[in-house]
């Protein structure tokens, strides 16, 4: 098993120990040791790091597993490291936005369904590398893995949402809004990437590194300046008090983008102070619910997300996971690229903090950090995210045709070409698209699969098993199925790139 060193610039992070690679012994083994700087690696003696996902201006995120629990439960890590030049305020201010993602995880999140649980938060102290330094502190939270995509990811593999979806969206926002209002709690970072659809269809809502609390007396007056630029309402920008109704405005501004696959400032006429709705696809009652959300003034939008998801025609309570439309299905359910840069924001902090100096990156990254080069070393890439995406698409879509085509020749070899072979068939497409949605087969699971069905193709007619074909022929009809099925993804791709340039053009 591979287990990754969470101390900042070792220059060996990666280390290698094959006695974790017992079950049995993974759960009893004492403590292991960083190979390179001595640092302990089991965090909390708990948690087994295997791999960094993202490193922000003074957080580290690594993806985990429990060793403690009856599957190895995967979950994710993150580890408060600020930058060694910020001041003693900043890193005050940095670290209590860290104790309070805790906090509101363990209060919002263990309770609700849709929002990350709290496992752990803790700190440890280590010996540091240089003799006569101080020891090393870190604090570490440990939350719940969620194996989806977000909005932002889809939106970027998908292109614009049709408007049911988009409303049905907002309505399952609304009811995790509803839920973190009543308990004196404001998100204040809403935007399409700390959106979350698991891949049973499950939406949640995440990052609540920024979330702000307003009961207890706490101040409310001002707002530390922690906002997405564009999703933001006016008094967050200002650095004005908040509001449950501040959320509803971001939570507006994301239903727009993903209506129009565009930035906010593209769809915001900032000469005349208003939204261009002749733009935006949507209409009746949606619209006028999102109007009404986008106010400039807070007390002109809805009071709260209970009174926006009426107006909806929503009903409070909790989600339950929805079917994928079939776009997500053939092109979106993938796992989620390691480093995913998002660039239709920009976090912005209080004055006095360094330039550098932003929240941390959730397991799905929002906020493109320059990569540490060591953390970044094994996962370059000579391939962009959206190449990468759309390379995955065609793997997936060859992997796909290659199967129907090579099954479809073993099924009418052995019961030859009658109905129930056609029905066996089906039934087979089902299973291997099924199979593929749901990620039971991914990755280097294709080319295996391939290759144990080609080989069982090859049995059969050495072994006389009722395939009669030639074996030339068995294989070119399975690449013609492989080259067909990449062939129309590439077309359907084609044909919703013109459509959608068509629709802006005579938007325009």
């Amino acid at each position: 098993m591979d287990v990754y060193c969470t101390r900042p610039h070792c220059l060996q992070p990666v280390n290698r120990f094959l006695d974790l690679d017992n079950r049995r012994t993974v759960k009893t083994i004492d403590q292991k040791h960083c190979e390179c700087c001595g640092m302990p690696l089991i965090l909390g003696g708990r948690y087994i790091p295997q791999r960094p996902i993202e490193r922000g201006g003074f957080g580290a995120t690594y993806r985990a597993i429990d060793r403690y629990t009856p599957t190895l439960r995967p979950c994710v890590v993150k580890q408060f490291q600020p930058a060694g030049t910020l001041s003693n305020s900043q890193l005050h201010k940095a670290q209590i936005l860290f104790e309070r993602e805790a906090h509101a995880l363990e209060n919002l999140g263990n309770p609700h369904p849709q929002i990350p649980d709290l496992f752990a938060y803790f700190e440890l102290e280590v010996p540091p590398l240089r003799e006569g330094a101080p020891d090393d502190r870190f604090f570490y939270l440990v939350q719940e893995f969620i194996d989806g995509v977000t909005m932002g990811e889809e939106l970027l593999q998908r292109g614009a949402f049709p408007e049911a979806e988009v409303r049905e969206i907002a309505i399952e926002i609304l009811r995790i809004l509803q839920f973190v209002h009543d308990r004196d709690n404001i998100h204040r970072d809403i935007k399409p990437s700390n959106i979350m659809r698991r891949f049973d269809g499950l939406l949640y809502l995440l990052d609540f590194g920024a979330v702000k609390q307003v009961s207890q007396g706490s101040d409310t007056r001002f707002s530390t300046g922690i906002y997405s630029m564009g999703f933001a309402p006016p008094e967050q920008m200002n650095g004005g008090q908040v509001y449950p109704a501040t959320d509803l405005f971001a939570l507006a501004v994301t239903a727009l983008t993903l209506l129009t696959d565009r930035d906010p400032s593209d769809l915001f006429d900032s000469y005349n102070s208003k939204w261009r709705w002749e733009e935006i696809p949507v209409s009746g009652n949606f619209k006028t619910t999102l109007q009404k959300m986008l106010q400039p003034v807070p007390s002109d939008r809805f009071t709260s997300a209970a009174a926006a998801l009426a107006a909806l025609g929503g009903r409070s309570g909790l989600s339950s996971p929805s079917l994928l439309s079939p776009a997500v299905l053939i092109a979106s359910l993938q796992r989620p690229p390691a480093n995913f840069p998002q660039t239709d924001s920009l976090t912005q902090l209080p004055p006095d903090f360094d330039s550098h100096f932003t929240d941390f990156p959730d397991h799905h990254p929002t906020h493109p950090h320059p990569p540490d080069r060591h953390l970044a070393a094994p996962y370059t890439s000579p391939f962009s995210d959206r190449q990468r995406s759309r390379l995955l698409m065609l793997l997936r879509a060859g992997f796909f045709g290659f199967e129907v085509a090579l099954l479809g020749t073993i099924v009418s070899g052995v019961l030859g070409v009658s109905q129930t072979s056609v029905m066996v068939w089906s039934m087979i497409i089902g299973l291997f698209l099924l199979a593929i949605v749901t990620r039971a087969i991914d990755g280097w699971d294709f080319p295996l699969v391939a290759g144990a069905t080609l080989a069982f193709a090859i049995a059969m007619r050495v072994f006389g098993l009722g395939l009669n074909l030639p074996l030339l022929k068995v294989l070119a009809i399975a690449i013609l199925g492989w080259a067909s099925a990449i062939t129309l993804a590439c077309f359907y791709r084609l044909v919703r790139k013109v459509w959608r340039l068509r629709s802006r053009w005579r938007s325009r």
